[in-house]
């Protein structure tokens, strides 16, 4: 997500850091099989900080392959601009333009662009980011018959 390297060597960096993951890793398989993130809007998020479990869920998909409500578990999670994931939470107006995990500070990680929660963002305004690191990570797929958001728990970030 750094945004000045050429957009092949990003990507061939990308993908030799997936691949040297073990092939049971659940991030390697996330990124590998799981569904796109891509355009997907947060739904609904619990943090327990006493215990570091987070609980993020996004609504994903699109009209021709079909809708998923896909849920992120991590364990021992950390949030670095949690003001950032609340924001997006409270709107519910903003999608997931890009995501990526990575090495951060010794511990995987996985970061989240998002699109501005206002309609129209002034030019040059940098996009809104947050990222988790975190030791575990789980993640389940639902099929959902169309794209929209639930009612969250009570319970949120």
């Amino acid at each position: 997500m750094s945004g000045n390297e050429d957009d092949f060597a990003v990507c061939a960096r990308y993908r030799r850091f997936v691949e040297a993951l073990s092939p049971a890793d659940p991030v390697r398989l996330f990124v590998r099989n799981g569904p796109s993130l891509h355009d997907a809007r947060p739904d609904w998020a619990v943090f327990d900080r006493s215990t570091g479990e987070l609980r993020l869920v996004v609504v994903a998909g699109d009209a021709q392959r079909g809708y998923c409500e896909v849920e992120l578990r991590y364990s021992g999670a950390i949030v670095d601009r949690e003001n950032v994931l609340r924001q997006a939470l409270v709107s519910r107006t903003s999608e997931i333009l890009q995501n990526e995990f990575a090495w951060a500070g010794g511990r995987l990680s996985h970061g989240f662009v998002l699109s501005p929660a206002r309609a129209r963002a002034r030019r040059g305004t940098r996009l809104p980011e947050f990222r988790v690191a975190f030791d575990r990570f789980a993640y389940a797929v639902s099929p959902l018959p169309e794209k929209r958001l639930s009612v969250p728990p009570s319970q949120g970030v």
